[in-house]
């Protein structure tokens, strides 16, 4: 998985190929104990941004789904399945002959 931040510190992006390096560099040693709210911070901003799938983002916060969307609908962010989500997803099942 890729990701990119913005650095304050060097004003510049930044581009990593783990998580783990972004965790490295995001935080300092005294603050280690605060990664995992670091994570999921980043996760519900890169969701509300349309950024990254809900798939995604749940697997960079390392929490299920459903407990990421719960967290996400008590900040009022809405799920990204629109209309014509469902019909291509309805039409799928249609297809399959599940429906």
């Amino acid at each position: 998985m890729f990701f990119s931040y913005f650095s304050a510190d060097s004003g510049r992006s930044v581009y990593l190929t783990e998580k783990k390096h972004y965790a490295d560099c995001y935080c300092r040693p005294h603050r280690s104990c605060y990664a995992a709210d670091s994570w999921r911070e980043f996760a519900i901003t890169l969701y509300a941004q349309e950024k990254l799938t809900l798939g995604s983002v749940a697997e960079l916060a390392e929490m299920p789904q459903f407990e990421f969307q719960l967290i996400a609908g008590g900040r009022g962010i809405s799920p990204h399945y629109d209309l014509a989500d469902f019909e291509e997803d309805y039409a799928l099942l249609q297809r399959r002959g599940v429906v």
